[in-house]
């Protein structure tokens, strides 16, 4: 009789105590590579562009209230910070709706693009948006939503800022 095929014979003498034996190992070693897992996901921070470190700051009082405009230069001058845009809430209305259905934010384009380098674009439309204050950026399930075409003009009234 070898040593394997000892071992072989006794762990296999009781059968539901080598099942728990085994079912036991194999939770073990799940909730080990599960807890490893989210360690590791939660130390180390992403690596692609749009996983980018950000952090919002926003006036105390409300969403739609902008941050004075020295906060914004004294944000700047603070160690680590690569870029900054202000994000002003419009909470304007398309076609006469009686709620908002979709964000608007009014922002510098210059700095919008900066900060958010995963927001892709072809170039001449990018150069348009730059060149005309009156421009915005729509996303791609919005413009399906209203049936919008690049370069439709979108007349959206102002409920924060009467315009």
């Amino acid at each position: 009789m070898t040593t394997a095929s000892f071992i072989l014979r006794n762990a296999l003498r009781n059968k539901r105590r080598a099942m728990l034996s085994a079912l036991s190992v194999a939770v073990s070693l799940f909730l080990f590579i599960t807890l490893q897992v989210t360690l590791r996901e939660l130390t180390i921070p992403p690596e692609d562009v749009g996983a980018s470190l950000r952090i919002a700051v926003r006036n105390k009082v409300s969403l739609a209230q902008p941050l004075p405009f020295r906060q914004l230069q004294k944000i700047e001058k603070i160690n680590g910070v690569e870029a900054i845009t202000p994000f002003t809430y419009f909470g304007g209305l398309y076609r006469n709706e009686s709620f908002t259905t979709f964000a608007q934010f009014a922002v510098d384009p210059v700095r919008f693009t900066n900060v958010f380098l995963e927001a892709k674009m072809a170039d001449d439309h990018l150069g348009a948006w730059l060149k005309n204050r009156g421009s915005c950026l729509v996303g791609v399930d919005t413009m399906k939503r209203y049936n919008l075409e690049i370069g439709e003009k979108m007349l959206l009234s102002g409920t924060f800022y009467p315009v």
